[in-house]
């Protein structure tokens, strides 16, 4: 195997849905996720990971104000986010099916946590974050992780800034964690306690970290079934990622574009 490569599905997601675009955000989704992964130079043995937050997160039991506002600025936008929610449910069934790319998502885990330990699971390969999220910063403590920002206005690698400290850093979060909702002031222990515990990624609650590390366990070999890709016009972009070994010839590609319209997956 070599490097592990993870995507911080929630970015795509809100990035395609709130886009002033009229494409299709699933569609705006998929592009901008293959032109990360080509950004980051892929190898076809790489092992690459979509992490999805799963729904009521366990943050919540210790600190209720937890990213509670979410759902008003969601209603605020006017879009139909449940029409938006489902579409990109089907749309990751259909890249489960046809690619080699393992999902992962579990019940009151989040993205950030999937990632926090897959960045010490596999300590002995190179981790690529694919995350706009601050959080993940933390994991700049360990040597074998970077990050890559996905966002339109930077697509590249980030990097810590001179003299990062990361526990200073994981401090001004236990403060105040605007973009989490955690603004309240940290007055007693208690407060301290579980504010830590929702933002530290470095010490993620022991059945946490299991739960997750079982996940990794569990992957296997996966076959390709690019009969079955959600977008025949991106079949091609999809299968000449890699830097090397591209993975299907011009004539395959346009077979399995003629096959998937064929048979109107979508």
């Amino acid at each position: 195997m070599g490097k592990v490569i993870i995507l911080d599905f929630g970015h795509f997601i809100h990035n395609a849905a709130y886009s002033k675009s009229d494409m299709y955000p699933p569609y705006s989704a998929m592009v901008s996720m293959i032109s990360c992964l080509k950004r980051v130079k892929i190898n076809k043995d790489d092992l690459i990971i979509i992490a999805v937050d799963g729904r009521k997160s366990w943050r919540k039991d210790f600190e209720t104000a937890y990213k509670a506002n979410r759902k008003a600025l969601r209603d605020k936008s006017g879009k139909d986010w449940t029409k938006i929610f489902s579409d990109f449910d089907k749309f990751l069934h259909k890249l489960d099916v046809s690619t080699k790319w393992n999902i992962i998502k579990i019940d009151r885990l989040e993205a950030d946590d999937i990632m926090a330990v897959a960045c010490r699971y596999y300590k002995n390969n190179e981790v690529i974050l694919i995350t706009t999220d601050s959080d993940l910063h933390q994991m700049w403590i360990y040597p074998n992780v970077k990050i890559y920002s996905p966002h339109p206005k930077v697509k590249n690698f980030k990097f810590p800034p001179k003299n990062f400290n990361v526990y200073k850093f994981i401090r001004q979060k236990i403060k105040k964690e605007a973009t989490d909702n955690l603004i309240s002031p940290v007055v007693t222990e208690e407060d301290y306690t579980n504010r830590n515990i929702c933002v530290n990624l470095l010490q993620l609650p022991e059945w946490v970290e299991e739960i997750i590390i079982k996940s990794f366990e569990n992957i296997k070999e996966k076959e390709e079934n690019l009969f079955l890709f959600p977008f025949p016009k991106l079949v091609e972009r999809f299968t000449t990622m890699c830097i090397k070994n591209k993975q299907i010839g011009e004539e395959t590609v346009g077979n399995v574009r003629k096959k998937i319209i064929q048979q109107t997956l979508y």
